[in-house]
């Protein structure tokens, strides 16, 4: 992070405390990214080529295998947002599930309660 006040460098470093939480949901993201920076380079590499000489069947191969790389990770992208969204809605249905279980506990023990006044009437 580029521009950073001292307080704010302080706070980044101490949220990097999170970093090991959170890592699981981001690796694949950094994963794309970093496969996109060998794209962008390899990209490069053939306009430097195309700029020097002429294009030749080989170069051209390399921009078509170049571009179904770029489709390919733009799926992966995709796929990986999705998956992040699915993750997101889980942890939500789970924790509505784990407040219904208390609330039944609860329901289950007032109604052993009641029937024990009952009984006992």
């Amino acid at each position: 992070m580029k521009n950073l006040s001292e307080i704010e460098k302080y706070y980044w470093e101490l949220s990097e405390v999170y970093l090991g939480h959170y890592y699981d949901a981001v690796e694949p993201s950094l994963k794309i990214m970093l496969a996109m920076g060998v794209i962008v380079e390899m990209e490069s590499d053939l306009v430097k080529f195309h700029k020097e000489k002429k294009e030749t069947p080989n170069s051209r191969r390399q921009q078509e295998r170049l571009k179904i790389l770029i489709n390919t990770l733009d799926a992966f992208t995709v796929s990986a947002e999705r998956n992040k969204q699915f993750r997101l809605v889980m942890q939500k249905m789970y924790d509505q599930q784990a407040e219904k279980d208390k609330k039944i506990e609860v329901l289950e023990t007032q109604i052993v309660n009641l029937n024990k006044q009952i009984q006992g009437l």
